[in-house]
């Protein structure tokens, strides 16, 4: 923006255009900040209300989750002969079971040669369980390493790994298969090699290093008892909703006992109840009005205290039967605050004692945390309400922004039309002060010529 001097009026025209400019941008300037002051505070305590609602939601889905009431402890008396993971679906008892064998993947190695030996050429055939696949010999892959990489990159390889090894005299061929079980065992069929007079047989000699086999599990010790095996070490549904991975043969029957498993229940109640609590605090902290303080962001906000007002209806309400009919029950109350305390001796005896009807307290369209759970997906989903109340700040922000800018080209405008007419002024008053001194000047040259 070019400067104007104010030599010929005397004043200061850049100091009266700045001060111009800045009356005329203070009022909507001011206004912009304003609002973006207060929609800027309301986004961040929206935005901590919904991170407070979104956890609290983690901790209510975890509540209306059946499995939460249905966890299962395992107690085995030779953890090393096994390991076992008991699902919800499992039923509380005691098993003996027996390992008899593991399965294995079998593997084969061929007789000792030299890196320069020969097997012939033509078609050779590798077998895995029903399925076999063949690979081409030729002068410039039938050697063993030539072998070796050919079974390796074979397309069709339903699964077995070629491998050299070193015996100290020569070198063997290691083919083993990538799948345990009996069903799975490797063989080599060279009768298709058109063999020469130097080449050697690469089947000859072949010895195995690690039989095909089952992993085998008896269930029982009556006359009754179950034998069952797998191609792999691990058993799924043996015994409904358990998992078995064997490890080691065992001499003697290993005694696995499941029990519920009550804490898992009360560790899922107690995240809630933090969860709940956090929640309150952060709505507390944002919307309520305190004494001697600048107001809270969201001070008397309508939409904090329709949720508030329905989380606390749900959580009071008595949505069981039996012993377990509200969360008094479990020893939770509610304080002055509007927080959850919970007296831990209390809560930790009803869950022993009624362990089998908190799912139906909790979970479900009719439990509470299943009520819970719906309510807050209206607030918390990705189109929910304080999602769109963000959206709407956030537009009202980016507008606002767009409103600075023409204010801008705005004053940047204005500016420039009061230079122009100080410009103009300056120039006006320097034409009379040159006539004023022109007639100055010719008035004196008269009186002169009077004298």
């Amino acid at each position: 923006m070019f400067s104007v001097s104010g030599f010929n009026s005397g004043l200061d025209v850049n100091a009266m255009v700045t001060t111009l400019v800045q009356a005329e941008r203070a009022p909507k300037e001011s206004q912009i900040t304003r609002s973006r002051n207060a929609y800027s505070v309301e986004l961040t305590a929206l935005g901590s209300i919904q991170s407070a609602i979104d956890t609290f939601q983690k901790a209510v889905a975890k509540l209306n989750n059946a499995d939460s009431f249905q966890a299962r402890t395992t107690t085995l008396s030779d953890a090393d002969a096994m390991s076992v993971t008991a699902g919800s679906a499992s039923v509380k008892g005691t098993y003996k079971l027996q390992v008899n064998s593991l399965a294995s993947n079998h593997s084969l190695a061929t007789g000792t040669f030299q890196d320069t030996d020969t097997f012939g050429t033509g078609s050779l055939t590798v077998n895995l369980g029903g399925d076999s696949f063949n690979i081409t010999l030729d002068n410039s892959n039938n050697t063993l390493a030539g072998i070796k990489d050919a079974i390796n990159s074979a397309s069709d390889n339903p699964g077995v790994q070629a491998t050299m090894i070193n015996d100290g005299s020569g070198k063997r061929l290691l083919l083993t298969s990538n799948k345990s079980g009996a069903a799975n065992s490797v063989s080599v069929d060279g009768s298709a090699l058109t063999v020469g007079g130097s080449d050697k047989s690469l089947t000859t000699g072949i010895s195995e290093l690690s039989p095909a086999r089952n992993a085998e599990i008896v269930l029982g010790e009556g006359a009754g008892q179950i034998t069952i095996s797998s191609s792999e070490n691990r058993f799924e549904n043996l015994i409904d909703g358990v998992t078995i991975d064997v490890k080691q043969v065992t001499s003697d029957p290993v005694t696995l006992e499941i029990a519920e498993k009550p804490s898992a229940a009360e560790d899922a109640i107690k995240e809630f109840v933090d969860a709940y609590n956090a929640l309150i605090n952060k709505i507390n902290e944002l919307s309520l009005y305190q004494p001697g303080q600048d107001a809270a962001a969201l001070v008397g906000d309508a939409t904090i205290r329709s949720m508030q007002s329905q989380v606390r209806r749900i959580i009071s309400d008595n949505p069981g039967a039996g012993n377990v009919k509200m969360l008094a029950d479990l020893g939770i109350k509610t304080q002055s605050d509007g927080t959850l305390s919970i007296a831990s001796s209390q809560l930790t005896e009803a869950v022993n004692s009624h362990f089998g009807e908190l799912a139906a307290f909790f979970t479900g369209d009719s439990g509470m945390a299943g009520k819970l759970n719906n309510l807050l997906d209206a607030y918390d989903k990705s189109d929910g309400i304080f999602k769109d109340r963000m959206d709407t700040l956030n537009q009202n922000l980016k507008k606002l922004d767009e409103d600075r800018l023409a204010l801008d080209v705005r004053m940047e405008t204005f500016e420039s039309y009061l230079r122009d007419r100080f410009l103009a002024m300056e120039t006006l008053v320097g034409q009379l002060n040159a006539t004023s001194q022109y007639l100055t000047n010719n008035l004196a040259g008269l009186n002169n010529g009077s004298n």
